[in-house]
């Protein structure tokens, strides 16, 4: 969260992307610093992999019930 909060203040949050993306890949990430590495995602131009964590969030939430 802090570095989230840091890099959205200092307007980098495209070095933080590939962080996000490997704490959601081991499954360090809450729902809520998904959300916002999709949101980042989209904002650096990377649409497809913005869609891609955003499936998969619906997708496990659906399967959580």
């Amino acid at each position: 969260d802090m570095m989230i909060r840091c890099a959205d203040s200092r307007n980098v949050g495209g070095e933080l992307l590939p962080i996000m993306r490997r704490a959601i890949e081991i499954g360090a990430a809450d729902d809520r610093q998904i959300l916002h590495t999709a949101d980042l995602a989209e904002q650096y131009y990377d649409y497809e992999l913005a869609a891609a964590i955003r499936a998969a969030f619906v997708k496990s939430r659906l399967a959580r019930g």
